[in-house]
């Protein structure tokens, strides 16, 4: 009786709400079948039609049926209960794929007790082998490691290798990849606010701010990073470095030379590979090639506390593009604009034009191009598991698309993406 009862009360509160009824039906129907009661067709006598086909494409209802054996995971290891239930289940021919019906060759395949749609990739549980499957239980595997400076981790949910510390890249005309993989196009010619400390800072209280100045170059559409200014400050000790084109260093004002330098315990300062490089305690780390690409890392201690145009390191990409206020930023040049710095000079971004990278009429030839960034056979595809290459794919044709391949644009895409890769240690072959 208390179903009834339940059933009588719930009706009456929602004025005769019909799906409320079938509702309360159903809840009866599902405590009978667990009891293994055998019961009847119910749903067009009660008008509560359920409707299989429009909501799940080829698939049914039936009063009494089971999933066991028709769905992808149990149709390559049957070994379920057939627990009979009502519901919408898969035609004759296809089986369950999460919420789908998909005919049974489009299967993925099964791995240690999980399935894994065709095409996924994943390591094992040691990431000692990275495999990936391609038909219907039909997953290969091969030897494979993380590179030095990552490690094998599971975070929200995936296991992959992982940098104990995060990276935001700036390059290009300018480019912006957060911290958490929010890609921002901005060609503003003032400085800006990349990235500072804005939150708590526990553990060595180290606390940062950088400050990229862009500068036109021969286009007045276009800009790129022409000087890095680094703040740093720790238990009331402070210092200021300036790295100016060409690799030039300045430490509070004063011009030094950047093979080896060490500045009061504070930060270390050396050349590498055509990059300066300012280290922190291996905690914040800054790579300027002293002409377009800068990349900024921070490590986990900072999670959360950091704001800028690089976002805030949070995991989160969704919440990057704010305002300085916190307010989502309703487009990108309102982005940028909104984190210029007060070391801007006077008048600056006065003569900015804005560049329409829509309109390309060679676009399938500068994709083309650029392609040797995404192309999985080509010198960079070692890397493709370790750093997206999708985001610096686009912005190499988005480059290309306003300033042509000349003045090296396709090289200077292509570099960035290199040393997104080097800085992991991930050893790339000859690609020039």
């Amino acid at each position: 009786m208390a179903y009834f009862n339940n059933c009588v009360f719930d009706v009456c509160i929602s004025e005769n709400s019909n799906d409320v009824l079938c509702h309360s039906v159903q809840a009866y129907v599902s405590a009978c079948q667990s009891a293994n009661t055998v019961v009847y067709p119910w749903r067009e006598i009660a008008s509560c039609v359920m409707d299989c086909s429009s909501n799940i494409p080829n698939s049914h209802y039936e009063v009494c049926g089971t999933d066991c054996g028709h769905t992808c995971a149990s149709s390559i290891d049957a070994s379920c209960e057939h627990t009979c239930s009502e519901g919408c289940f898969c035609d004759e021919g296809f089986v369950r794929s999460g919420g789908l019906c998909i005919p049974v060759e489009q299967c993925g395949c099964l791995y240690d007790g999980f399935y894994y749609n065709i095409g996924e990739q994943f390591w094992d549980s040691t990431c000692s082998q990275r495999c990936q499957c391609f038909a219907p239980n039909d997953l290969r595997c091969s030897a494979s490691v993380c590179p030095p400076t990552m490690n094998c981790a599971v975070r929200n949910g995936h296991r992959d290798c992982y940098s104990p510390m995060s990276t935001c890249t700036v390059w290009g005309d300018p480019h912006y990849i957060t911290f958490d993989g929010a890609v921002a196009h901005f060609q503003g010619t003032c400085s800006y606010e990349i990235a500072q400390t804005c939150g708590n800072v526990t553990d060595n209280d180290l606390e940062f701010r950088v400050v990229a100045t862009n500068r036109h170059r021969g286009n007045m559409v276009v800009s790129f990073v022409s000087a890095v200014d680094v703040w740093l400050s720790q238990h009331g000790q402070e210092t200021h470095i300036t790295i100016g084109q060409n690799r030039r260093v300045k430490v509070d004002g004063n011009a030094i030379d950047t093979p080896a330098y060490q500045n009061n315990d504070l930060v270390e300062i050396r050349e590498e590979q055509g990059l300066v490089i300012l280290n922190a305690f291996n905690e914040f780390i800054v790579h300027f090639d002293g002409h377009s690409s800068l990349l900024v890392r921070a490590s986990e201690r900072f999670y959360g506390s950091l704001c800028g145009m690089c976002g805030n390191f949070n995991g989160n990409p969704a919440d990057d593009k704010v305002l300085p206020s916190g307010d989502p930023a309703p487009d990108d040049d309102s982005f940028g604009h909104s984190w210029q710095s007060d070391t801007s000079t006077a008048g600056c971004g006065a003569r900015d034009q804005t560049g329409n990278a829509d309109e390309c009429p060679s676009r399938q030839r500068y994709s083309d191009l650029c392609s040797i960034i995404t192309n999985t056979t080509g010198p960079f595809q070692s890397c493709h598991l370790h750093v997206d290459p999708a985001p610096y794919y686009f912005s190499c044709v988005y480059d290309l698309c306003l300033y042509t391949p000349a003045n090296g644009m396709l090289c200077s895409a292509v570099e960035a993406y290199e040393t997104a890769c080097a800085i992991l240690e991930i050893q790339i072959p000859e690609w020039r």
